[in-house]
């Protein structure tokens, strides 16, 4: 290829998330502009239960500083906007995402002692944004927390769909379901490539709707006659409302415990995404003047992390909060590959001192926000890529998702199963 071909050739670079899970960010670039996909971190697996925070690594960007129009994030979980702060730290240009997503990533960018107000931008869905020869639009999918997007990416060698984390829910727990249709018809002129969630590729069928979980917590807080504790993600705040809306059905009162989930809940409540009915949101010393079958806490630690909320309490460490016999303690969380023993261990050791513990093997009180084989096909369906390139998800995951598309009718040429730092090229012409 001379050197006027390149100037016309698409560069798509994952930074992260190809080949792991987590340190989800990615570049494309074309001539002498470049815009980032998210930038996210990632937890190092650690049997004791300790968690060690990784970091995108930056160096491919020290070349290309001058090219940078934009960063674009398709939702607020850590491990899409985690390492914000560190990025614009070194590269200040526009941050472009949704309204939840922006006050997240501006606590984020505060964290490392930049002023985010002139940075950070909330944009609406399908409104059409310019940096440089990219136009970028906003799409609405379906995941475990509102405001979740995926992108519609306008270049010179042809459109790109990047779908963030997603799964399709008819019945998602903001009653928002994704508009499949209009995503469709913007597809209608062709699609050069289309990046997609590989997380659940293996599983076949379709991942469960939010609206079982809303049922089965419903039936937990409604029959315990003690305290219930459930511990989740501190970023689910779809998972919040259910909560909230259940506990104020049957007369008990709510506490938040974990720094990470009370600053996540002051922002849920302050932007609108989050509903304090009836005021039955209490704090810690609060909670403790109500009888035991009027309180439902809701805690951090559903990966057995040793200093999370549960973890504390299942080793009687925690300064204010001990279990008794008859609680009801709840993990509403998928457990991250490599936490299976630290989680082991936080049921025992709840188990041992009286309380009743439920999780996925017993109940269904979590389901993924990531989509099964059947809603990663119709995806593939709706958008009809030219190229596929399977993104977030380990090496054997993304392979799942290449077979996927190859039963799709996709030549086994244009499916680019890459890893982070490999450099994929190309064209309108390709």
């Amino acid at each position: 290829m001379n050197k006027s071909d390149q100037k016309h050739v698409l560069k798509v670079i994952p930074i992260g998330g190809l080949g792991q899970i987590g340190n989800n960010m990615m570049v494309l670039e074309y001539g002498s502009d470049a815009i980032i996909i998210d930038c996210g971190i990632a937890f190092k697996n650690n049997w004791s239960g300790k968690r060690e925070v990784l970091t995108p690594d930056f160096s491919y960007l020290s070349n290309i500083t001058h090219k940078i129009r934009a960063i674009f994030l398709t939702h607020g979980h850590e491990d899409h906007i985690g390492a914000v702060g560190q990025l614009v730290s070194k590269i200040k240009v526009p941050i472009y995402c949704s309204t939840l997503t922006s006050l997240l990533v501006k606590y984020k960018i505060r964290e490392s002692k930049v002023d985010p107000e002139d940075l950070v931008l909330a944009i609406n869905e399908y409104q059409p944004i310019i940096t440089g020869c990219f136009t970028t639009e906003f799409f609405k999918v379906s995941h475990s927390i509102p405001d979740s997007m995926g992108l519609i990416i306008d270049s010179p060698a042809g459109k790109i769909i990047h779908t963030g984390d997603f799964k399709i829910d008819h019945m998602p727990a903001d009653n928002h379901p994704m508009d499949l249709q209009r995503l469709a018809t913007k597809c209608n002129h062709g699609v050069l490539l289309l990046c997609s969630d590989s997380t659940y590729a293996e599983v076949e069928g379709y991942t469960q709707s939010e609206y079982i979980v809303k049922k089965n917590l419903d039936a937990i807080i409604r029959d315990s006659n003690k305290r219930v504790f459930i511990a989740t993600f501190s970023s689910l705040i779809t998972r919040f409302q259910q909560i909230l809306d259940s506990a104020d059905l049957y007369g008990k009162k709510v506490c938040f415990v974990g720094r990470s989930m009370i600053n996540n809940v002051s922002i849920g409540l302050n932007s609108g995404h989050l509903h304090d009915p009836n005021n039955i949101i209490v704090n810690l010393n609060e909670s403790k003047q109500l009888s035991e079958n009027k309180i439902v806490y809701i805690t951090t630690g559903g990966q057995g992390e040793v200093n999370s909320v549960i973890g504390l309490i299942s080793s009687n460490k925690h300064p204010e909060l001990r279990v008794t016999h008859g609680d009801t303690i709840v993990l509403s969380s998928e457990i991250i590959p490599g936490n299976e023993i630290s989680v082991g261990k936080v049921i025992d050791n709840l188990s041992r001192q009286g309380a009743n513990v439920i999780y996925n093997k017993l109940h269904t009180v979590h389901v993924s926000g990531h989509g099964r084989s059947e809603e990663l096909r119709l995806m593939i369906a709706i958008t009809k890529p030219q190229h596929f390139l399977p993104i977030h998800g380990e090496y054997r995951h993304l392979i799942a998702h290449s077979k996927i598309a190859s039963s799709m009718g996709i030549p086994d040429n244009n499916i680019h199963v890459i890893e982070n730092k490999t450099v994929l090229e190309l064209s309108q012409f390709h």
